[in-house]
């Protein structure tokens, strides 16, 4: 029997990305098992990628599973982008309730949505004088 966030060969979904720009948002679209076997290579091609806007918002509606190293793996981003306002989509009941028990939902904004996401982090940015 495979969990949802393996293959039929037992191992996790490798995750995937693309890069989008909505609404003058930067928009990263996370699939697949964000997991400490391909945090490296996420993580290095995340920060690779030209982030044009003030604004992030992370879309983990299709992220199957994410571990300690995947929210580890989170906070560096932000760590990196200081300048950036960064917020989450968690449409996945399962995705939603690690980001409450890791209590990330209570160090950046967390959203159902992504049209909820982009209106409340741009809204936030404009509002800081940015």
């Amino acid at each position: 029997m495979t969990t949802p966030f393996q293959t039929s060969k037992g191992n996790p979904e490798p995750p995937s990305f693309h890069h989008d720009i909505e609404r003058q948002t930067d928009v990263i679209v996370l699939k697949g098992s964000v997991v400490y076997q391909y945090i490296n290579e996420l993580k290095t091609n995340l920060l690779q990628e030209e982030f044009q806007k003030s604004c992030i918002c992370f879309d983990l509606s299709d992220v199957k599973f994410l571990d300690s190293s995947g929210f580890g793996m989170l906070l560096s981003i932000k760590k990196a982008l200081p300048d950036k306002e960064i917020g989450f989509v968690t449409a996945s009941p399962f995705i939603k309730r690690l980001f409450t028990i890791a209590k990330f939902d209570q160090i950046f904004p967390v959203f159902d949505t992504r049209d909820s996401c982009i209106t409340a982090i741009c809204k936030s940015q404009t509002s800081n004088g940015n």
